[in-house]
């Protein structure tokens, strides 16, 4: 059966044929055979327009199929199992909660051949693969490049604390060593290298407490409702209650509480801490600029303080912490067996006169 190409040379062999019967003297054909040959070339071009580019039919024929899914990265549900298997995400808390599109997107980063850094522990392992999920793809892969890189560097002793207290990491690659860095420069430094990773050069785990861990439903656990307030942001009051008799050194908030912000990323360091103590070895992400917080019973409030030494943890795994960086600095009194009594200044003021 003739193709395409056939049927188009044909129909350009009848118009040339065509032009040069019109230019014939007319004494040579007569006017019926004119007007018949006339017609039978513009049936012809409607059944067959001729195309301004035969390139351009040749790259509209190559062109896939929308209705064709590319398959180059699909990975079958059994290979996908043995990969998840074999890098032990099934023993992360929530494993079940990872969607196969989430596990989907850390193998497609990650690669068949994918092996964690050895003493890189669950937690870590997690916030890796958190980077993956929740952030843009491009940042994310970014973020996690370097991440692991900061561990397998970090294991093998090949970050040199002796050029500076903290060190710049992009690409996978040392880029430079340097200072702690101001809460402007931090921001500078992410709109150069989006998904950079600025860390200490010597890991150094910040100490939660939390006096009340064995068993709350045997021992009085004091909790507080917690304000957080961001410049560009409305005040943020979900009802969140914060375990208050810690010992924690800084403040923690539930993920849920920072999912609720307008930008749950926008102003939150990407780099970790990591707890020491309670919650041990748990990712923290600190504030990247100042906020302010005030604590109360729902009813009664304080005013707000301003803090830097307030951190997110990565997941809902743990109690939210109020620390004595900010019980320090509000005034408060406890009775014995009772329950904080928040004071705004101007009150405590008063009780001072």
């Amino acid at each position: 059966m003739p193709n395409l190409s056939w049927f188009r040379e044909r129909a350009k062999s009848i118009k040339r044929s065509t032009i040069r019967m019109l230019t014939m003297s007319n004494d040579k054909m007569s006017k019926e055979e004119i007007v018949h040959e006339v017609i039978e070339r513009n049936q012809t071009n409607q059944l067959f327009p001729e195309s301004d580019s035969d390139d351009d039919t040749k790259l509209e024929l190559n062109k896939p199929s929308e209705s064709i899914p590319d398959t180059k990265n699909e990975i079958s549900d059994e290979n996908l199992e043995r990969f998840v298997k074999r890098l032990g995400l099934i023993q992360f808390p929530k494993y079940g909660e990872y969607s196969r599109n989430d596990l989907k997107k850390f193998y497609d980063f990650a690669g068949e051949n994918f092996e964690w850094p050895v003493n890189m522990r669950i937690p870590e392992r997690r916030m890796i693969i958190n980077y993956i999920i929740r952030r843009d793809e491009k940042i994310g892969r970014e973020l996690a490049t370097n991440a692991i890189a900061y561990r397998r560097l970090y294991e093998s002793n090949k970050i040199e604390s002796s050029k500076g207290s903290y060190v710049l990491i992009v690409n996978g690659e040392i880029k430079r060593y340097g200072e702690k860095i101001s809460s402007e420069e931090y921001r500078e430094l992410e709109e150069k290298y989006p998904g950079k990773y600025y860390v200490p050069t010597v890991e150094k785990p910040i100490v939660l407490r939390r006096f009340s861990a064995l068993d709350d439903r045997m021992k009085n656990v004091w909790r507080v409702n917690i304000w957080i307030q961001d410049e560009e942001e409305e005040t943020i009051d979900y009802g969140f209650r914060m375990v208050i008799d810690s010992g924690s050194t800084v403040t923690v908030i539930p993920y849920s509480m920072r999912e609720q912000l307008h930008d749950p990323l926008v102003h939150w360091m990407t780099e970790p801490k990591y707890a020491c103590g309670y919650a041990d070895g748990e990712p923290i992400f600190q504030v990247s600029k100042p906020w302010n917080l005030c604590i109360g019973d729902g009813s009664n409030w304080s005013d707000w303080f301003q803090t830097s030494e307030l951190y997110s943890w990565d997941d809902d795994y743990n109690d939210g912490l109020v620390g004595y960086d900010v019980l320090d600095n509000i005034p408060h009194y406890k009775r014995i067996g009772q329950p904080y009594v928040f004071l705004r200044n101007s009150e405590y003021a008063l009780l001072s006169l």
